[in-house]
């Protein structure tokens, strides 16, 4: 499926680039064990013995797709939504080639280039959908709901990840360039129209448009950096920092100091990571 792409939740502000690219691959794998949790919480059948038809919200190369494809079974069918084409396409060259090996346990899946808040899709009655950092990134998030919710069946699932309180990601021991480098992650974000915070107001809008919540659960991810969760922040920071520098939100002073104490603290053995809160969502359409 295709669509044309529109401009009302703006371009994906981390880029579309290799090395993007790489880090989502590497930030899927840290998180997957989460997702896949999440979705047997929520009741998502595991190796489904029927039809079952689910939303990817935000699906980028599609990490999280086949993670579903995978989940769910050949039985179902996933469709990834998403402004990234490139991204798509990279996704749909992996189903095209899964699916010429004869590989026959994962979902169908299709991809839809377009807004959360403008796709349309002809049978409009989903199971269930899920997102996972895409709320964040949108100016009108209860736009995308509404139309979310207007391709879920009654009694469908949403299930999303999203941050709820950007402010806790922390280096331990402290120092004050690192904590002005999350203040200017979130005021660059804002200067875009998004909310890093964006979790926090994710179950009023859901009640509102017609979705009853069935479990908030936070969680936050903490590392050492000998444990391969650190690699998660370090690959961020390697492509925002640059970001950060470019647009004039740091110094390249500040930049220089970031990146010193970001290296010592990953010689220091007793240093760690605290990761952004996270808040698991479980909704249910009335």
């Amino acid at each position: 499926m295709k669509e044309s792409k529109n401009s009302s939740t703006g371009d994906y502000i981390l880029g579309v680039s290799r090395e993007e690219y790489e880090r989502l691959g590497l930030q899927h794998s840290l998180w997957k064990s989460r997702a896949t949790r999440l979705w047997k919480r929520a009741g998502i059948p595991e190796h489904s013995s029927r039809e079952f038809r689910m939303l990817d919200c935000g699906c980028g190369p599609g990490f999280t797709t086949f993670e579903l494809a995978n989940y769910i079974g050949p039985k179902g069918t996933i469709v990834g939504i998403d402004l990234a084409e490139k991204y798509l396409q990279l996704l749909e060259t992996r189903y095209a080639a899964e699916t010429k090996s004869g590989n026959r346990k994962l979902s169908r899946i299709e991809t839809v280039c377009s807004p959360l808040d403008t796709f349309r899709l002809p049978n409009p009655s989903f199971d269930a959908a899920y997102a996972r950092w895409i709320f964040i990134f949108l100016r009108d998030p209860e736009t995308a709901i509404k139309n979310i919710a207007t391709h879920l069946k009654p009694g469908g699932l949403f299930i999303l990840q999203e941050y709820v309180d950007y402010t806790t990601m922390a280096l331990h021991p402290e120092t004050e360039v690192f904590k002005k480098f999350v203040r200017m992650v979130i005021r660059s974000w804002a200067d875009q129209g998004s909310d890093a915070h964006v979790a926090g107001k994710l179950p009023e809008i859901l009640a509102r448009n017609g979705f009853e919540i069935l479990g908030l659960k936070p969680q936050t991810r903490v590392g050492m950096p000998h444990q391969r969760i650190w690699q998660w922040p370090d690959s961020f920071f390697k492509n925002y920092l640059p970001v950060l520098e470019k647009e004039k939100y740091l110094t390249p002073s500040e930049v220089g100091e970031f990146e010193a104490v970001w290296s010592e603290a990953s010689k220091n053995p007793s240093a760690f990571y605290v990761g952004p809160m996270v808040l698991d969502i479980i909704a249910r359409k009335i």
